[in-house]
């Protein structure tokens, strides 16, 4: 997803009531729309790797259950709670 020229990353944790209530709309989001831009589900806890980048990030501190916009592996802008 880093390499990607364009990518969409919705972070969800399991524990995370707001990532549950989130989760429901990016997958209506994604029924509803032509997506041509890659959307990848990430959780920080599945993966060494994840969790890093969110915290090196600080994703973290945009809430699980965000959505985040890259463009070659740069943050563009992110969406706290879907």
């Amino acid at each position: 997803m880093l390499s990607l020229e364009k990518a969409i990353v919705f972070i969800f944790l399991e524990w995370s009531g707001s990532a549950h209530l989130s989760k429901r709309i990016v997958t209506k989001w994604k029924k509803q729309t032509k997506l041509t831009i890659p959307l990848f589900e990430i959780n920080p806890e599945d993966s060494e790797e994840f969790s890093i980048w969110t915290y090196e990030n600080n994703i973290h501190g945009h809430g699980y259950g965000s959505i985040i916009w890259l463009n070659k592996g740069r943050i563009l802008d992110f969406e706290k709670d879907a």
